[in-house]
């Protein structure tokens, strides 16, 4: 998607950048879609590419770094507000070259960011391969859906300047529209269909816990009542046998029979 900025003040753009990225760190905070025990999908970083499409480089940047501090409170890690720092700077150079917003955020995670994280969490955090792997890829699939959410939003704002003012710099060309929707109808579905299939095996997963944990809360509970069921049995048999040499002893007959007497 080439690249039109909106015709405002430096003021406004800054203002905008400001509350886009606000935004988008309030997104990052308390809006994380959790797919799978600790692995989340965050949109803190549609806005800035907003910012960055409709504004411009520096303001993009802005909101990005704001909305990237959102990981920090949320993870207390530097790693992810590192590579979605990052990425914002790589967006932006690589758009001023005259690539589409979609292909330089794909670019710049196929060959920094994806890296980056791998290679963070494998030799800074000391994680297995395995896992190591798993957030790379979901960092990668997260930026690559938010740059098409950003991408549409950018196409959504510059047909209504375009419908407002007439302003053929906010003309969009029937190629340039198919290409983004096309991309988008193939890309958006799966990702919400793997995001469904995530949510409801963390969901059976969770069933299946708790069922298994209330089986073994009802067999403890079952061994316990027989292991204090026969404790008491041999406490009592026990008891009997101590009592009746007791009862059956000359003093006590003797005794017995005092107490008969003075009645």
């Amino acid at each position: 998607m080439s690249a039109h900025h909106l015709n405002i003040s430096s003021r406004k753009a800054t203002l905008w950048a400001l509350g886009l990225g606000l935004t988008g760190l309030m997104l990052n905070c308390f809006l994380p879609i959790e797919l799978y025990y600790r692995v989340s999908l965050l949109f803190g970083s549609i806005l800035p590419l907003v910012a960055l499409g409709l504004l411009g480089a520096p303001f993009g940047m802005l909101a990005g770094l704001i909305a990237a501090a959102g990981t920090l409170l949320l993870w207390q890690q530097p790693l992810p507000f590192l590579a979605l720092s990052l990425e914002l700077v790589a967006v932006a150079l690589l758009t001023r070259r005259g690539m589409r917003l979609t292909q330089a955020v794909m670019l710049y995670w196929l060959l920094a960011g994806i890296p980056i994280i791998l290679l963070s969490y494998l030799y800074l955090l000391n994680t297995g391969v395995q896992t190591a792997l798993v957030f790379a890829l979901k960092f990668g699939l997260n930026g690559a859906f938010n740059a098409q959410i950003s991408a549409l939003i950018i196409l959504g704002v510059r047909y209504y300047c375009f419908r407002s003012t007439g302003a053929p710099e906010h003309r969009i060309s029937f190629v340039e529209a198919l290409t983004l929707l096309v991309t988008a109808a193939v890309y958006i579905p799966p990702m919400i269909m793997l995001l469904l299939g995530l949510r409801g095996a963390e969901h059976h997963h969770q069933a299946t816990l708790h069922r298994t944990a209330s089986q073994v809360t009802e067999a403890t509970q079952l061994l316990l009542g027989d292991w204090l069921q026969s404790r008491l049995h041999s406490i009592n048999t026990v008891a009997r046998e101590v009592a009746l040499p007791l009862v059956d002893s000359p003093e006590t007959r003797q005794l017995m029979t005092l107490v008969k007497q003075s009645d």
